[in-house]
């Protein structure tokens, strides 16, 4: 290939490979990631909130959290179901009458890290869990996110949403009837939907002129065969 046709094809066929092609998604809430030094309940028939502020309309992608079982076994990955909500504020609290989305997630969780209890000795497994938001969209404002109902294939007493980062001020349980403050956050991200890479026209008309390129080169060079073998 010459020099010339290297430098019309090759940009052209990295365009060609940018077509969607998937890229990360941004982290549009970030609450931390797991301490290992506690966990609130979210098993039957409690559950955890915890909030979260959006700027502006936002796309969500994926939920990301962490979780903790009391089982003994501790598998590389656990099944498990749960279920999501997303709550409006009141005043500070979780409004449960007041439910924006929710869905029932069967999830798979996967081992990511152990850690210890804040000075006990218990190994505190916790395993990252992932919902599918499917790009629902909220206006600007305050939100909580609350998850319950929580079972699973690990043969424990139920799960815990494991706590994060030392941060202070504004995770609720539901228990006996009302939310009751618990002055830690949960450990959990949301995400937007995943962004596909789209060319610029630029890129476009690039990989349209190296594709002509490489089929005029492609036909001279069975032409040329073609001669040598007539002659």
């Amino acid at each position: 290939m010459t020099s010339l046709h290297r430098a019309l094809v090759v940009p052209a066929l990295l365009a060609v490979s940018l077509v969607g092609s998937t890229l990360s998604a941004q982290v549009v809430v970030n609450n931390g990631t797991p301490d290992n030094r506690d966990g609130y309940v979210v098993y039957p028939p409690y559950s955890s909130a915890n909030d979260f502020s959006l700027t502006g309309t936002t796309s969500l992608g994926f939920f990301n959290w962490w979780a903790i079982p009391t089982g003994s076994t501790r598998p590389n990955t656990v099944t498990a179901q749960y279920f999501l909500r997303i709550l409006m504020d009141a005043d500070g609290f979780p409004d449960a009458g007041a439910s924006v989305f929710s869905m029932t997630v069967n999830g798979i969780g996967l081992l990511s890290e152990y850690g210890c209890c804040g000075g006990g000795t218990a190994s505190y497994p916790a395993y990252a869990f992932s919902a599918d938001l499917g790009g629902f969209t909220l206006d600007a404002g305050n939100y909580w996110i609350a998850v319950s109902d929580m079972s699973s294939t690990d043969g424990g007493a139920g799960w815990y949403w494991s706590t994060s980062n030392g941060l202070s001020g504004n995770q609720f349980v539901f228990v006996n009837g009302s939310w009751q403050p618990t002055y830690v956050e949960g450990a959990f991200n949301i995400t937007g939907p995943p962004v596909t890479a789209t060319p610029e026209p630029a890129t476009l008309s690039l990989m349209a002129t190296g594709l002509f390129s490489l089929g005029g080169m492609v036909r001279r060079r069975r032409k040329a065969a073609a001669d040598a073998a007539a002659g």
